[in-house]
C-alpha cells in the first residue's frame, strides 16, 4: 500500500519535460528495493510484482507516450508506467483474495538471471516481460465497461485487435462463474511481440482457455 500510494502520487507531479519522469524516481525505487530485499527495475519489484504491474490510468483522462528523445538505454517497456504520460491508480486488489496465476506469466525480476537493481534501475539491460497471450471473447454487450485502455477510449478500438494475459484471480475462481481474471490487455506489434494497451478485470468466458507464450515490450 505504501508503494501504491507513493507511485499513484508521483505519477500525479509535472516535469518540465516528460522524459525526466522514469529517471527522478530511480533514487527511490533503490531505496524501495533495498527494503524489500528484491529486484527492483521500471516501478515494479520481484516481490508484489504481479499487483504493481496491474496499473491504470486515473480517471477519464488519457494517457500519452513518454517522446523517446533521451538515450535508447533509458527507455521504459510498454507494461510500465515510466512509459507514460498521466496520473495513475492501481486495480483495487484485496489482499489475501487473490490466486497470482505464475503459471500464465514468468516475473522477470524474480529469476536467478535477474538484473541488479542498480542496473535494471538505469535501463542498461533489458527486462523481459513473457505470458500467456488469450484471445478475447467479448459478450453481447460488449467488453467496454470490463477494459480500461491507456491511450485510446474504451468505444473507439475494435477488441478483436485485442488480447490478455492473466496476472491474478479471485479466490474461489475455479468453483465462481463470477470470479474476476484480473489482467493485462495487450495487441501485438510484430510476430510473436506485444506491447500493453491496458488492464481488464475479466470473467472466464470473457477469454480462451488455452493461451500462447509472447512477449510484452
Amino acid at each position: 500500500m505504501l508503494v501504491q500510494d507513493l507511485y499513484e502520487r508521483y505519477s500525479r507531479l509535472a516535469f518540465t519535460y516528460s522524459w525526466d519522469r522514469p529517471l527522478a524516481i530511480l533514487g527511490l525505487q533503490k531505496r524501495l528495493a533495498r527494503a524489500f530485499r528484491t529486484q527492483g527495475a521500471y516501478g515494479l519489484f520481484g516481490t508484489y510484482f504481479a499487483r504493481l504491474l496491474l496499473w491504470r490510468r486515473s480517471g477519464d483522462r488519457l494517457m500519452t507516450r513518454i517522446e523517446q528523445r533521451f538515450r535508447a538505454r533509458h527507455r521504459a517497456p510498454t507494461w510500465s508506467w515510466f512509459s507514460k504520460v498521466g496520473a495513475i491508480e492501481y486495480l483495487d486488489l484485496k489482499f489475501q483474495q487473490i490466486d497470482w496465476a505464475e503459471d500464465d506469466f514468468e516475473n522477470p525480476l524474480n529469476t536467478p538471471d535477474s538484473p541488479s537493481p542498480t542496473t535494471a534501475d538505469t535501463g542498461e539491460v533489458a527486462v523481459t516481460l513473457r505470458g500467456q497471450a488469450r484471445k478475447l471473447i467479448p459478450p453481447e454487450g460488449g467488453l467496454a465497461n470490463c477494459i480500461i485502455l491507456d491511450e485510446v477510449r474504451e468505444d473507439d478500438i475494435n477488441f478483436n485487435d485485442l488480447q490478455c494475459v492473466v496476472f491474478g484471480r479471485d479466490k474461489g475462481w475455479r468453483k465462481s462463474r463470477d470470479a474476476n481474471y484480473h489482467a493485462l490487455i495487450i495487441r501485438q506489434v510484430a510476430g510473436n511481440i506485444y506491447e500493453r494497451a491496458g488492464v481488464a478485470s475479466l470473467k472466464a468466458d470473457h477469454m480462451t482457455k488455452e493461451g500462447y507464450w509472447v512477449t510484452i515490450q
